[in-house]
């Protein structure tokens, strides 16, 4: 091959313009030179599959030319060269709006520039650089003196160019110097992102391979030193070069060497770099006909650099590399891996590995790198209370033996996760797997053990019955004689819920370790077996257990709760429970809201209860129909919700006189619809109650709370409306901050006091329905002064 780059003569870079200018009066002006800056073209062709713009540029002497490519449909873009002139390219612009538009720069520029683009057929999309990597290789010297590339071996000669490659696609390229050069060598910016190789094709042929990201490539070209003159003295002699050849990588790794050193003066040294790639590992680097050794503390996994000794013949390089494979062992926290060690295909254990076996994550996640035939074996050990198991990828396969595990031969990259279960005081845990059997073949494991967690257990209780609500069958049915082992099971919340069927024998359930029951029998409203031998001493949680369980009423007497905080709506429309549980431990208890709303049977002596730590007895008693058990000696003072405790009691009359209600802000609908209640409680300290509305709402009540502060009260509608019997003097009540009064008396026929001297300041005009059918209804001077606050206007 003899192609060398046309060298374009043209006008200097400058051209002078010497302007003499007239003379006046017979005397010579000044003297000035114009300085005018040259102009080139680059003209830009290309073979015709896509459009190119602008075609043609000019620019002055330096500046840049910048143009677009965008390939048609079906098309994308092979490579762009310069091909003659000196006008380098620069780096790839790609328009982030249009996809098929890419932008290219060429400069400084220093003469006329033919620039080539190439394009190629492409079923992908038309965008090369987010698909493929782009390559961009310059001659050095740029301007072409030294050589050329040429991207077939009759291809045009470009002194730059750009072309795309996917990840692991080579592009062969042949190189030529020019008279009075010769190669020196061949250089990529970055040995991880591609490779140079001496392609075998042609002495002149060299490949690079696309590895990651984009590839800068320098081919450089080095004058030739010319011998001297023979009658001068010569005491160095005419320069020799030898050839450095490398040898094709030994073995299955994959190296990039850079630079690829191709010759080398007599007596010089030559440095390179060795970079592993694709995963792999350099062994030897040796040479024959020089010697190579290190600069560094060689690191078999990244780069090492290397260097010669003086040059005195021909030279190969020869770099062994492998392969490796990365084996991750990761593990739960609940035990440890130990004593891990990488053997031969033989069994032999390898002394060292390749690299350290590294461990992060606080010995969570161990890593080893290793060879295809040889494997790994490493110990497990579980914590107290924890079983192992592990899981690994279906294609590496793992043995073990008592805590001992050995992988199969390594062939690819594998994880392993060891993971440590709890199991159950010593024994494993029923899987959901074969407790879904167990459910799907109803004559299989009749007197088999379940040992169940809070997961399993939801499982295992499940109705298998096409009606499931009048009909239970399932792993608990009498016939089926499965053992549930629940002494681990924590939470038993919501098992049983909605399960309007359900009424199988669970007395011999272990309960021990259950630390809620929330909700367990909610709308069970066939379930009354006996649950009285329930160990329960670690229950914190019995808020709706027995919601709606409408047939319960066992013996649950002996229940310890000593540590339950809430009680809410636990026997809420339980309507036949009517059990002792007198004896409760509930000092623990902060809730017992709607505890036993519509519990119509409930009667129990709960006299005795400690509830000096409740917070909220909303609705506790409402809608119990029968019960009038003595509570006055309860420990109320930490109590702040009160609304509807007693509403729709109809027999409760129990003396509540000395509660401690200084803490309540809510004592609405309260005592609303208590036919029987006449207790006295006019000394009840009422000074936070804010919301008293519908308080004695269609209730007999009749007493003397005419010393209440309701100072701070801002609701009392329907307070008395409907409540019949009431006529007791509230005259002097401080309703100030009242803002809501309508049907206050509404209905109430008995009431007749003159309230006159109200403070109703914050109530402009009489409510809807304040005194709508009451007795004072009619006398308008017993009526409040709206809007105004007589007390004040006397003071």
């Amino acid at each position: 091959m003899n192609h060398h780059i046309r060298k374009k003569w043209g006008l200097p870079g400058l051209l002078l313009v010497l302007s003499l200018s007239g003379c006046d009066n017979g005397t010579h002006g000044g003297d000035h030179t114009d300085i005018i800056a040259q102009t080139y073209d680059v003209t830009v062709n290309s073979t015709g599959e896509g459009e190119v713009s602008p075609t043609t540029n000019s620019v002055s002497t330096g500046d840049l030319s910048t143009f677009s490519v965008v390939p048609y449909d079906g098309y994308r873009i092979h490579s762009v060269s310069v091909t003659d002139g000196e006008c380098p390219l620069k780096n790839v612009t790609i328009n982030s709006i249009d996809d098929g538009l890419v932008n290219y720069t060429v400069g400084p520029v220093s003469s006329d520039c033919t620039v080539n683009v190439t394009f190629e057929q492409s079923t992908s999309p038309t965008q090369p650089a987010r698909l493929r990597n782009v390559v961009s290789m310059t001659v050095s010297p740029n301007d072409g003196s030294g050589g050329i590339i040429q991207l077939s071996e009759s291809g045009e000669p470009v002194t730059s160019t750009n072309f795309y490659l996917a990840p692991g696609e080579s592009q062969t390229f042949w190189v030529e110097a020019n008279e009075n050069y010769h190669l020196k060598d061949i250089s990529v910016d970055d040995p991880e992102h591609c490779s140079i190789a001496v392609a075998l094709i042609s002495d002149e042929a060299y490949s690079v391979k696309s590895i990651l990201g984009k590839c800068e490539v320098t081919v450089d070209f080095e004058k030739v030193r010319a011998p001297l003159d023979p009658l001068a003295p010569q005491p160095l002699g005419p320069l020799e070069y030898y050839n450095i050849t490398f040898e094709e990588v030994v073995g299955d790794g994959k190296v990039s060497i850079n630079p690829l050193p191709i010759r080398v003066p007599k007596g010089k040294s030559f440095d390179f770099s060795v970079t592993p790639v694709e995963q792999s590992r350099i062994g030897e680097v040796s040479g024959y006909g020089c010697s190579v050794s290190t600069t560094t503390d060689i690191d078999p996994y990244s780069t090492s650099y290397y260097t010669s000794e003086p040059v005195e013949s021909d030279c190969t390089i020869t770099v062994e590399a492998e392969k490796y494979y990365t084996v991750t062992i990761s593990h739960r926290s609940e035990g440890t891996i130990n004593n891990i060690q990488v053997l031969d295909k033989d069994g032999n254990p390898i002394v060292e590995p390749l690299g350290s076996i590294t461990r992060e994550s606080i010995d969570a996640i161990h890593k080893i790198k290793m060879h295809s035939d040889q494997y790994v074996t490493f110990e497990a050990q579980s914590d107290s209370g924890y079983i192992r198991s592990y899981a690994s990828t279906l294609e590496c396969g793992l043995d073990s033996s008592n805590g001992v595990y050995k992988t199969n031969q390594i062939t690819r990259d594998c994880n392993y996760y060891i993971d440590f279960t709890e199991n159950c005081n010593g024994k494993p845990f029923t899987s959901t797997e074969d407790i879904q059997t167990l459910l799907d073949n109803p004559d299989d494991g009749k007197g088999t053990t379940i040992v169940l967690n809070d997961a399993t257990l939801r499982k295992a209780v499940t109705n298998t019955s096409g009606n499931s609500g009048t009909e239970y069958t399932g792993l608990l049915s009498e016939g089926r004689n499965i053992t549930f082992d629940t002494s681990c099971v924590t939470d038993m919340s919501v098992i049983f819920y909605n399960a309007a069927a359900f009424n199988e024998d669970i007395s011999q359930w272990d309960v021990s370790s259950v630390t809620t029951m929330a909700a367990m029998f909610y709308n069970a409203n066939s379930f009354n077996k006996d649950v009285s031998n329930w160990n329960t001493s670690r229950v914190t949680d019995m808020s709706y257990m027995f919601y709606n369980a409408n047939s319960f009423n066992k013996d649950v007497s002996n229940w310890n709760t000593s540590k339950v905080t809430d009680m809410s709506y636990m026997f809420n429309y339980a309507i036949d429970f009517n059990k002792d549980i007198s004896n409760w431990k509930t000092f623990s208890v902060t809730n017992m809201s709607a505890m036993f709303m519509g519990a119509r049977s409930f009667n129990v002596d709960i006299g005795g209860w400690n509830v000096s730590n409740v917070r909220n007895m909303s609705s506790m008693f409402q809608s119990a129909a029968t019960f009038k058990a003595d509570i006055g000696d309860w420990k109320t003072s930490r109590v702040t919700n009160m609304s509807y405790m007693f509403s729709h009691a109809t027999h409760f009359n129990a003396d509540i006189s000395d509660w401690e209600t200084s803490s309540v802000t809510n004592m609405s609908n309260m005592f609303e619809g208590t036919t029987f209640f006449e207790a006295d409680i006019s000394n009840w300290n009422t000074s936070n109650v804010t919301d008293m509305s519908n308080m004695f709402s269609h209730a007999t009540f009749n007493k003397d709370i005419s010393k209440w502060d309701v100072s701070n009260v801002t609701d009392m509608n329907s307070m008395f409306s409907y409540a019949i019997d009431f006529n007791a003097d509230i005259s002097k009540w401080d309703v100030s901050s009242v803002t809501d009064m309508s049907s206050m008396f509404s209905y109430a026929t008995d009431f007749n006091r003159s309230i006159s001297r109200w403070c109703v300041s914050e109530i402009e005009i009489q409510p809807d329905d304040f005194n709508t059918n009451s007795a004072f209804a009619s006398q308008s001077s017993f009526q409040p002064q709206w809007g105004k606050c007589p007390l004040r206007l006397l003071e």
